[in-house]
């Protein structure tokens, strides 16, 4: 059986209140998220479990993940890796580059990995990141560990996945790239953690009227 909380995702009280915190825009509502060229998709189950739903849905069967080293918080997706023999490399981001051994083969890695905290939010170390993985063609997640009213401001054009809790951890969420989102499909290691299944679920009571992307 799916851990979708179906009833979460109905309780626009809820939703809009996380999206509001999150973007504290009064035009992006729930029934409109989807125009920010986005996708929102909460769970009922702690981060952890949305984390290993996004990590062993998106990256494929042929690539590897970079993650970043953060210390004690890099044990939990070097485990997802470990559990769903996805291939990662741990690394310290060192002056302006990838480590060399990566630069040598990067079509063998698809993502790169990061952890963050309200203090690491807007720090250079991850604007660094950022900007070498646009440079090496590799999408973005983020984990993120703290308070979700802190992403207040904090540029969409910055990943392409992110992951957080609601409520004090317990429920979760998934933000991630429409288009990144499609490629997906049939790529999930674990039938009860399809990322793109839990997506399909979340577009049932979508309106049939689709309306352009915000500028």
């Amino acid at each position: 059986m799916l851990h979708y909380k179906k009833s979460l995702l109905n309780n626009k009280n809820i939703e809009k209140e996380v999206l509001d915190r999150i973007f504290r825009e009064k035009r992006i509502t729930p029934e409109n998220f989807y125009r920010t060229g986005f996708e929102y998709i909460p769970f009922s189950k702690d981060r952890v479990f949305a984390l290993e739903s996004l990590l062993s849905s998106v990256i494929p069967l042929d690539k590897k993940l970079i993650i970043v080293n953060s210390g004690e918080d890099s044990i939990i997706p070097v485990e997802i890796c470990l559990k769903h023999d996805i291939g990662y490399r741990i690394t310290d981001i060192q002056n302006t580059n990838l480590p060399e051994d990566i630069l040598s083969a990067p079509s063998a890695f698809s993502h790169i990995f990061v952890t963050l905290s309200e203090k690491s939010l807007n720090s250079d170390d991850f604007i660094k990141i950022k900007d070498l993985a646009r440079v090496n063609g590799l999408d973005i997640i983020i984990d993120y560990t703290g308070d979700i009213s802190d992403l207040s401001g904090f540029s969409l054009s910055y990943f392409d996945f992110i992951t957080g809790s609601i409520q004090h951890d317990h429920t979760s969420f998934i933000a991630a790239r429409r288009n990144k989102l499609v490629q997906t499909e049939g790529n999930a290691r674990s039938f009860s953690k399809d990322l793109h299944g839990f997506w399909q679920q979340t577009l049932r009571n979508r309106k049939r009227e689709i309306e352009p992307l915000f500028l």
